[in-house]
Parts: structure tokens; sequence; C-alpha cells
């Protein structure tokens, strides 16, 4: 149990520490100078703790180091491959050729994993999986700067749809193949991004009221819950919810009963946002499907759908683009502070041999 309670107390700091690192970028707590004086000095302290931990034996500390990246580029290949698998048609003969050769790919990163987990075995010790886990910690530091100095974020608003550039043109989506930051600096995507169709989710509105129409202003003369597709206020004969159209640039949807009263379909919170994506890539088109809080990385961007806005009368949506060589970084200092740590934990203690039990004797 002792084991277990300190893996969890170390993924539980671990978190604590990193926070979205991986995907936000470093937390705005650690920008300061006295923040990275004070993260480069334990970045020093720990790479001399690493090689200090591994004693003579400090030759082997680069090998296995490599073994892990090894091991974790492995994983992260096996698992974009299933992701992108999983999106396959698998209707024509090159997805059935691309489903091969990711086969393929996982057989040859099976065995070299098993290679690289014998190597280990025979290399590793508990005091070496402390020297590698003070070295994954110097990395995630490393990938902090690189995420400090290196980041480019901007937002970027793209129109909805398809247009017509010029006349005799077909409609086509509008894209863009770069970004601005605040300062104005332009950055280019390397592809060409746009927004073909965008969809918006709403909650079940609470209530349909009534109100009376006045020159001082309107007076709520009752509320109303929808049943059975019908609003049925006091007094009135059943309203059908379509005939609640909207009019003008009114937010909700209203039914007007007579010159005096209307019936108003409150507006209820948005529920979700999905933006479906086209990415042109060369000759390449790509679609994708974007929400709320589940980001699109493509290329070295993550882009994060924000909010929508209209401009003119064009419904534009609007993005985060983020960049930052970091992440890189970050993720394999994370990955190797688990693994060495649960190495630790779990690794058996060398058995004394006889003449060192009997220099502890004497």
């Amino acid at each position: 149990m002792m084991k277990v309670a300190v893996m969890v107390l170390a993924a539980v700091l671990l978190l604590l520490v990193t926070g979205a690192s991986p995907v936000n970028g470093v937390p705005q707590v650690y920008r300061s100078g006295v923040m990275l004086v004070l993260g480069g000095v334990v970045g020093v302290l720990c790479l001399y703790a690493a090689f200090r931990l591994s004693g003579r034996g400090w030759w082997r500390l680069p090998s296995v180091v490599l073994l892990l990246f090894v091991c974790c580029g492995g994983a992260a290949g096996v698992w974009a491959g299933c992701d992108g698998l999983a999106g396959l048609p698998f209707d024509s003969f090159w997805s059935w050729v691309t489903a091969l050769w990711f086969a393929v790919f996982v057989l040859v990163a099976a065995t070299c994993g098993g290679v690289a987990v014998f190597v280990l075995s025979r290399m590793m010790s508990r005091k070496l999986c402390l020297a590698v886990a003070h070295l994954a910690l110097v990395a995630m530091g490393v990938g902090a700067y690189v995420d400090y100095f290196n980041e480019v974020k901007a937002l970027l608003y793209l129109p909805v749809g398809q247009y017509v550039m010029k006349t005799g043109e077909t409609p086509r989506v509008m894209t863009t193949n770069k970004v601005l930051n605040d300062e104005g600096k332009e950055f280019a995507l390397g592809f060409h991004l746009g927004v073909s169709d965008f969809e918006e989710k709403y909650y079940d509105p609470v209530d349909y009221s009534l109100y009376r129409v006045g020159e001082k202003g309107n007076s709520l003369l009752q509320k109303k819950k929808v049943e059975d597709g019908m609003v049925r206020f006091d007094g009135l004969k059943a309203i059908p919810v379509s005939d609640f159209i909207q009019l003008g640039n009114m937010p909700q949807s209203v039914y007007v009963v007579d010159h005096e009263r209307v019936a108003v379909q409150e507006q209820s919170p948005v529920k979700m946002f999905t933006a479906m994506c086209v990415v042109q890539d060369g000759k390449e088109r790509k679609e994708f499907t974007m929400k709320v809080n589940e980001p699109l990385g493509y290329g070295d961007w993550i882009f994060y759908l924000l909010n929508r806005r209209d401009e003119k009368g064009i419904l534009c949506v609007q993005f985060l683009a983020r960049r930052s060589y970091g992440d890189v970084w970050m993720m394999y200092g994370i990955g190797g502070l688990l693994v060495s740590l649960t190495m630790w934990c779990w690794w058996p203690k060398r058995k004394k041999s006889q003449s060192e039990q009997t220099e502890v004797a004497v």
C-alpha cells in the first residue's frame, strides 16, 4: 500500500505542478522573473543530483534516457495511428494499405519496445530510476522555458460557409494561411484553414413568457413551459412552438398575439458550439469537427474554439491559435517522471553480497 500511496501522491503533485501546460501553455503564475530564476536553479540542482545518484554508472544514464525516449515516442506513434485509423472509411484500396502499414508499424514498435524493456531491465537500478526522475524534471523545465520564449498565441476570426470571391467563380470556403498576434506580427500556418459550417445547440427553453406591450415598457403577464410542442397561456388558445419566429435582429423567437400582447420564447444558454473545419494542405483537403474544450491540432498549431459573433450580417467563428515547441519537452518530462517513479516504487531491491554484509557487520 505504501508504494501505491507514493505513486498516487507523485501523480497528484505532478498534475498540480504542470496544470494544463502541455495544452494551454505555462500558467501565468510561473511566468514572472523570480519564478524563471528559481526554475533555472532547480533545473541545475536536479541535473547535478541525477549524476550524483547514478554514481559510477553515470555513463548508463544517457542510454536509459534514450531508451525511454524511444519507448515514449513509439507509444505516441501508436496512439496517433489508432486515432487516425478511427477516421478511415475503409472504402478504398489505399485505406486498407494504410491500415496494413500501420499494423507493420505496431509490430515493429512492439518489438523495439520489448528489446528496450529487456535492456532497461539489465541496466536499471533504484538509484538510476531516481536519477531519470530528476532528468525528467529538467526536461519539464526546458519545456517551460521554450514555451515562455517561443510561444505564439493569436486570435483568429473565420467566416462560416461558402462565398463567391469573384464574379463567375463557384462558391468556396474562405480560408486563411496566417495569423496575427496582439503585437501585429504575422505568422504563417503552413496550410489553409476555413470553416464550412457551424452549429449551435441550446438547452431546452426554460420558459415562454407573455408580455403586454406598452409605451412605458413591457409588463410580464404569464410564464408557461412547453407541453407536447404547444404553449398554453391562460385565456388563449394553444400556440404551437413552430409558430414562434425571429423578427429582425431579436435574439428570441416571438409570437404576436394581438396589438397589445406578445409571447416570447426565452433564450436558453448555449449547450454546445460545433465548427466543421476545412484544412487545405497543398493538394490534400481534410475536414475536422471541432467542439468547445476539444481543440484541433494540425501541424505545429493547436486551435481552440472560443465563440461566435456576427460581423455585418456574416457569421464568424472565433478561434485561439497557439504554437509552442515546448510541449514536446513537457510531455516527455511528464511521461519520464511517471515511468521512472513507477519503476522506482516497484523495482526489486538489490540483495547485498556476502562481502558487503561482512563489512556492515564489522
